[in-house]
């Protein structure tokens, strides 16, 4: 009840400290609670990238790079079924076609400023973007490119 009354000056500076102090206690115990959704969520991310192989129908030929230009670093995933309706990877609607490149759109953007990034996908008719489900974070470069089944050995 005393605080209700606040009469003086250091009674005021004390219950502004008070306030802050708990202000902040809260926060901190909010990102606390939530940690481990934040967590969760990014491994969920990281599980749904990883190939998954057809039922009965197709076969997926996977095949992960890491590529650097200057202090950039990118990820080139090679993919190809060998037969049939292979699972689409993470992000995308489709497989990408044999001579296809799906980028990010953050390598997309980096490829367009870049003629050198641009380069490594000039082979490839580059037709569609990876949604955000397929990226761990926004600022993800990644690019999933449709090879010949032959180049994935």
């Amino acid at each position: 009840m005393r605080l209700g009354f606040l009469h003086s000056y250091s009674t005021v500076v004390r219950g502004v400290a008070l306030t802050l102090a708990a202000a902040t206690v809260c926060l901190l115990a909010l990102f606390a609670a939530g940690a481990p959704a934040v967590i969760e969520s990014m491994q969920a991310r990281a599980d749904r990238r990883e190939p998954i192989a057809a039922e009965t129908t197709g076969l997926l030929r996977y095949a992960e790079f890491e590529s650097r230009w200057r202090t950039v670093s990118f990820t080139r995933v090679l993919v190809a079924a060998s037969d049939g309706e292979a699972p689409a990877p993470a992000g995308l609607d489709d497989l990408p076609a044999e001579g296809h490149v799906a980028l990010s759109p953050g390598l997309r953007d980096l490829a367009a400023a870049e003629p050198t990034v641009a380069s490594y996908f000039d082979a490839y008719e580059r037709d569609s973007l990876i949604a955000a489900s397929g990226l761990e974070n926004p600022g993800e470069l990644r690019a999933v490119i449709g090879v010949d089944v032959r180049t994935t050995r």
